[in-house]
């Protein structure tokens, strides 16, 4: 009876089921447990654990190309070109925040403005050049619109001085408490 059982198996599976078990050599020599013992001889752990970690490399890599390529690497925008996505007087801009500041970053955080007012201030701040509409006096200085300018506007924003009307066309970024910020300014008239 042994004989047929063990016929098309590896005699080593036969040395390890009865002599490292020996009190379990009757219920071992069972078809189903004496074929688990012979399959998993022919794969060991290691290689299955070479296909997992290789496969997670694998999967790893191409997340990183497409986080790269598609996020990363990304174009900017080009603020100057854009159609703005709504038109204001600097003075309704900064009064709509103050008055409604939830409407107000719905309504225009995130978005291209053109905001047309009568300049106040120039700051230049480091490399910066920040074109300034006050229209209020808070705890701390002047309140208003501040909108920092794209480097190759800001010359031309100096030759221009301040009291004149001018239309700036700038992201919207929010507000501080005390003034709505925009970035990328680019002189429109």
């Amino acid at each position: 009876m042994i004989g047929n059982k063990l016929k098309n198996h590896n005699p080593t599976t036969y040395y390890l089921n009865t002599c490292l078990f020996p009190t379990f050599s009757d219920h071992l020599l069972n078809d189903h447990v004496l074929y688990s013992f012979t399959k998993n001889q022919n794969t060991t752990p290691m290689k299955t654990w070479i296909k997992v970690i290789g496969t997670l490399v694998i999967v790893g890599l191409i997340a990183l190309f497409v986080v790269y390529k598609f996020f990363y690497n990304k174009p900017h925008p080009d603020f100057e070109n854009q159609k703005a996505d709504f038109s204001v007087v600097a003075s309704d801009l900064f009064q709509s925040y103050k008055d409604d500041n939830i409407t107000a970053v719905e309504r225009f955080n995130g978005k291209l403005l053109e905001v047309t007012g009568v300049l106040t201030k120039i700051d230049t701040p480091d490399d910066l050049t920040v074109a300034v509409f006050e229209f209020d006096e808070g705890m701390f200085g002047p309140e208003g619109v501040r909108i920092t300018m794209l480097p190759e506007y800001a010359q031309p924003l100096i030759n221009l001085g301040i009291g004149k009307e001018i239309t700036i066309k700038g992201f919207c970024t929010g507000y501080n408490e005390t003034d709505v910020i925009l970035e990328k300014g680019s002189i429109v008239n």
